[in-house]
């Protein structure tokens, strides 16, 4: 297995994408059920080449752990990929002013999943500098919306890419 890349998905849910997976609600069999805010990732260190985590960070209570368990399960040189939403994107500007981003998400098989935090590319950089990360790299993204939501996007695009609807974080251990 020496040649094989590894690809840890944390937070998985039903994607299947990566080598190995984790999440709090596990919805297949070869999920491992982690607390992602709290438990030690049940893998040994320097094991994987990547760890990914999609729309997972927004939903921790103590999301140290994330970066704090990734650092260690990752080789010297891992990439650590993070994608979540973008607090200045305008589609969570009247959720965030007039309340609904905190909601509960009622996500089938995830009867707690909230939203405890926005952020922004500095407030990530901070997390992973904190944790031993280098260069660390950002990256305004799309995310597929409804036709009418794709054209505000383009729109809001025009002025800057600050108000796309995500954030793509990388970063490398050191």
């Amino acid at each position: 297995m020496s040649g094989k890349i590894r690809i840890l998905n944390v937070g998985a849910g039903n994607d299947i994408y990566g080598t190995d997976w984790v999440d709090l609600y596990p919805l297949r069999k070869e999920v491992k059920k982690c607390n992602i805010d709290k438990d030690k990732f049940p893998y040994k260190d320097n094991t994987f080449d990547r760890v990914i985590s999609k729309n997972v960070i927004e939903h921790l209570t103590n999301p140290g752990n994330l970066f704090k368990e990734s650092y260690r399960v990752l080789k010297k040189g891992g990439h650590l990929e993070i994608n979540t939403d973008n607090a200045a994107w305008w589609g969570l500007l009247g959720k965030t002013f007039y309340g609904g981003y905190e909601k509960n998400a009622k996500v089938e098989g995830r009867p707690n999943d909230k939203h405890y935090m926005l952020s922004t590319p500095h407030t990530l950089k901070n997390f992973y500098e904190t944790f031993g990360f280098k260069n660390v790299k950002y990256k305004y993204v799309s995310i597929n919306r409804p036709i009418h939501h794709r054209l505000i996007v383009i729109l809001f695009t025009l002025i800057s890419r600050r108000f796309y609807p995500g954030i793509f974080m990388d970063g490398i251990k050191a």
